[in-house]
């Protein structure tokens, strides 16, 4: 048990961390298969002698896991990990890293745990035990009101560390939001993935995405990496500095998202977002980014139509023409099917209560609020996502820093894309005034291509 008067780097100094998914999707296969098939390696011996905090990240975080694989993965891999931390003698905290939205059927999520219907035990049994294909017929009746197995099984490995530790083990369950690009630790901007703003931005900033299918006026729920980071530390410190054993042996959770600290809208998203496009450019983007945001479906399709698929076939088509391998049309489908398996999240909202997760900033010595301080951060939107667009170019696409010649051929495509937009429009109106028949074709034509696009 650790003190609470004493520092956080003081704390972890000379512990024995075990952070299990540090390595991405191989590395949690591996170390699943490890702990279940091998008990006896020398590597296990060492973690049950020495480590003092176990930090579990390890989860495969896609949306269309099929049930077989998100159970094995994210609630066994989970079990394997509690399992072995009965095991290790000097284990003093061990936090589980989920979701926010592992409780998607509900509209609050507060910082307590919810239990689920089904019981974990059981689903990994069902997992280990039946086929693949008789658990893909039964993944909508399992999972129930979730959208996803991997909501679903994040869910069923939060009852699982809740029943692993509860009175036995100092445990936390730390769920964070959507997590975004560093806000200045250790620098601004830096980011390994595509997922949230930041994918949207690259594709917007290249013009392939123009279109987006949510609810403007809803707030998205973001949080930097590096504040994470610091919850995570924060949340330990914590834990590990509970003076009763009862409440120490109590299992604690923390929400880590933007509630009630700097809420933003979809709509103020893309109004930074436009201004960060005119500003910090992308390399040789195929067209001006001029993104749209609708709630209305029919906007959004013709939207779709017209700016997605039809210049990814004539895209496509030059590249074919010039000896070279077509790729935007494979591209716009990614981002169309994306974006329909998103729905669910995008269309909704939902509020993630933190106020236990930003309270443990009080806790704070002075000497460790700079480095360690969290819950009351305050972060300018714009340079915020400016740094990430700049952390975008360099560490995502690996474009150079000639953000000058990049400004150039940005406005050279803004003055394209004006005068295409005016030759649009001049020959709809003459099509619907003149050449009704010709009109019909196009509609028909339409159809079957968007028929085709869509088909699984």
């Amino acid at each position: 048990m650790a003190d609470a008067s004493v520092p956080i780097p003081q704390y972890f100094g000379g512990k024995n961390v075990f952070i299990t998914g540090g390595s991405g999707f191989i590395g949690k296969v591996l170390i699943e298969k490890l702990l279940r098939s091998c008990p006896d390696p020398a590597d296990r011996r060492q973690l049950l002698d020495d480590v003092d905090v176990i930090y579990h990240a390890a989860a495969s975080v896609r949306f269309d896991d099929s049930l077989k694989s998100a159970i094995l993965l994210n609630v066994r891999g989970t079990r394997e990990v509690g399992v072995l931390a009965h095991e290790m003698r000097h284990l003093e905290v061990f936090v589980h890293v989920s979701t926010t939205y592992s409780h998607t059927d509900r509209r609050v999520i507060e910082e307590k745990t919810y239990r689920a219907d089904t019981d974990w035990r059981r689903a990994i049994e069902v997992a280990e035990q039946s086929e693949e294909h008789v658990l893909r017929i039964l993944t909508p009746h399992y999972i129930g009101p979730f959208p996803n197995t991997y909501t679903f099984t994040k869910r069923l490995a939060e009852d699982a560390v809740s029943d692993l530790c509860q009175g036995r083990i100092a445990g936390c369950i730390f769920r964070p939001s959507i997590v975004i690009s560093t806000a200045s630790d250790p620098f601004p901007g830096w980011i390994d993935n595509f997922n949230g703003p930041v994918g949207i931005f690259v594709a917007s900033g290249k013009g392939i995405l123009r279109s987006m299918y949510t609810n403007p006026d809803l707030e998205s729920d973001y949080i930097p990496v590096d504040l994470v980071v610091k919850g995570l530390i924060l949340a330990t410190w914590a834990k590990a500095s509970e003076k009763r054993e009862s409440e120490r042996l109590n299992v604690a959770v923390f929400n880590a998202s933007n509630n009630s600290v700097q809420p933003m809208s979809n709509r103020e998203l893309v109004k930074i977002g436009k201004r960060i496009a005119w500003e910090v450019p992308l390399d040789s983007m195929l067209w001006y980014p001029t993104g749209h945001v609708t709630s209305c479906y029919p906007d959004h399709f013709l939207r779709v139509v017209f700016y997605h698929l039809l210049p990814a076939l004539l895209v496509d088509g030059l590249l074919k023409l010039t000896g070279h391998k077509p790729l935007l049309w494979k591209i716009q489908r990614k981002i169309y099917i994306a974006n329909m398996a998103l729905q669910y999240f995008i269309m909704q909202e939902w509020k993630f209560v933190n106020e236990k997760t930003r309270a443990l900033q009080e806790r704070l010595s002075p000497a460790d609020v700079q480095a360690f301080g969290y819950g009351e951060t305050r972060i300018d939107p714009y340079e915020f996502f400016r740094n990430a667009a700049l952390g975008g170019r360099q560490y995502l696409l690996k474009e150079g820093g000639d953000i000058e010649r990049a400004r150039a051929n940005s406005r050279r495509m803004y003055a394209l894309s004006l005068a295409f937009d005016g030759l649009w429009y001049a020959a709809a109106l003459y099509l619907l005034a003149f050449k009704l028949d010709t009109v019909a074709a196009l509609r028909r034509a339409l159809e079957a291509l968007c028929a085709y696009f869509t088909r699984v």
